[in-house]
């Protein structure tokens, strides 16, 4: 997904990448990645050939050149109003254009104490109002949970959960699968 919103950035789009699970440092490099169309690790390890090395500087120049933004909130235990607060911080300096949420499995919601498919729907409508009184494009992945414990052999093959599936398909605007 993250590419994705790299996409969005060459765009010309202000965009805001919400990482839920991974470091803002380890997020940077791979947005990095991306941008430059180079390996992550080469970058890392300083391992790029002269004309890798050219190309990267190129980039890197053309990226801090850009006059639309390209933000990155490391939000552990992440709930909508955090996403609210840090767009409305971001409005000062440029409000993104989208928004990029990894992932939606893992962002709490508001209300506490509801079961699984209903803590996800809270989840979704709440970005979906967010998206709409913002007045911004709203990009989530979904990451089904499946029982570790089933074989490849087993008939439901670990799908309990895909009831998760329709709560977010019934809620979202558009669903890519």
């Amino acid at each position: 997904m993250g590419c994705v919103a790299m996409n969005m950035y060459n765009a010309g789009h202000n965009v805001l990448y919400v990482s839920i699970e991974m470091a803002t440092p380890q997020m940077w490099d791979r947005a990095v990645s991306c941008y430059t169309g180079l390996e992550t690790n080469k970058i890392k390890l300083g391992t790029l050939s002269e004309e890798e090395e050219q190309q990267f500087q190129q980039k890197m120049k053309e990226f801090k050149q850009k006059p639309n933004t390209f933000s990155i909130l490391d939000a552990p235990n992440v709930t909508v109003p955090t996403i609210a607060n840090e767009i409305e911080k971001l409005i000062d300096a440029e409000q993104p254009d989208v928004v990029f949420v990894d992932y939606l499995g893992i962002v709490r919601p508001s209300e506490k104490g509801l079961q699984d498919n209903l803590a996800q729907a809270s989840v979704v409508e709440e970005l979906r109002a967010l998206a709409r009184t913002k007045n911004i494009g709203m990009f989530s992945a979904v990451q089904l949970n499946r029982d570790p414990n089933k074989t490849a052999k087993s008939k439901t093959k670990g799908l309990e959960r895909l009831s998760r599936s329709d709560v977010i398909g019934h809620t979202v605007d558009v669903a890519l699968q």
